[in-house]
Parts: structure tokens; sequence; C-alpha cells
């Protein structure tokens, strides 16, 4: 991992987000219509318009959102602790499952993310400030709307320690 710890945080949602996009149930390889599923991220501004336009086009999308960070131990003047990061399958299910759509149902999309990146290593392990994988939470896939549009949640998380920024 080049980037300094102080970026950490974004390195980790892009690593995702190119770990999803190569996936054959992601690239097209896999859709009924060929298409590639839409994955975005918070980055290309007013979200809820982008998934709303994106499920319209081909009835499914995955949103990788920035990491949250907890502190192992807030009360510590350290700057270690737990990047958590969510990626949300969103599904028009009538449109997906249509001719026009990828047929990709939003929970095999999830257990799909799931699987892949539960303990997908992360930077080198033996890098100081870098976390070795993500883990998938306690509770990792869970169903945040049960639509219209139909949305899963799957969760991560990985250790690091943040570096002090420099001047």
């Amino acid at each position: 991992m080049s980037t300094p710890a102080t970026y950490a945080l974004e390195t980790l949602q892009s690593l995702m987000v190119s770990t999803l996009a190569v996936d054959p149930m992601f690239d097209g390889s896999q859709s009924a219509n060929g298409a590639a599923v839409p994955i975005l991220t918070e980055a290309i501004g007013d979200l809820v318009t982008q998934v709303g336009i994106s499920i319209g086009k081909l009835g499914l999308c995955l949103v990788v959102r920035t990491p949250l960070f907890r502190f192992t131990n807030n009360l510590a003047p350290s700057l270690d602790g737990w990047a958590l990061l969510s990626v949300d399958v969103f599904e028009d299910v009538t449109l997906n499952q249509s001719t026009s759509g990828t047929t990709i149902s939003a929970l095999s999309a999830a257990q799909r993310v799931l699987a892949l990146a539960h303990h997908l290593p992360i930077g080198s392990p033996n890098t100081e400030n870098n976390p070795s994988k993500f883990i998938g939470t306690d509770t990792p896939l869970q169903l945040a709307n049960d639509g219209p549009p139909l949305n899963y949640s799957v969760l991560f998380q990985a250790h690091l320690t943040l570096s002090t920024p420099q001047p």
C-alpha cells in the first residue's frame, strides 16, 4: 500500500471498488444483458440520485461507502482503531429480473461481496500502519430495506493505526 496512512481510509474504499469491479459477477460476464454492474461511491456527489439512475437502467447497483473509523480505545493517545466499510447492494427487482436487467439478485450479489472481501488482504501485513485484511463484522450481511429498492448492506472492518498528518 503506497498511499500515506493519512489517506488510508480512501485507499481501503478504492481497494474494495477495484476488487468488485474485476469480479465476473460484477464486470458483466455473468449479467444476462452483458452489462457491468455499476459500482458507486459518495465521491460522485448526490448519491441518492445516482443510485436511482443506475438501478433505473439495469436494476442493480453497488455502493461502496467511505469507511468510518472507530478507536480501539478513544481515551488513549493513539490513532489505533478499526476502519469500517459498507457495501450496499440496491435492486429494482422488477427491472433487474426482466430481459433488460442483469438477473443477478441483490441477495446473490451481497453474498458474493461477502465472499470476495471477507479476509481480503490489504497492503502488507508486515508494514506498520497497514491493516492486513478486511474482516466481516459480527453480522456482516443485513437487509437494510425490503424496497423499493431492495437494499442489502455488507459490513466489513479492518484494523489499522493512522499516522499523524504531516504539516
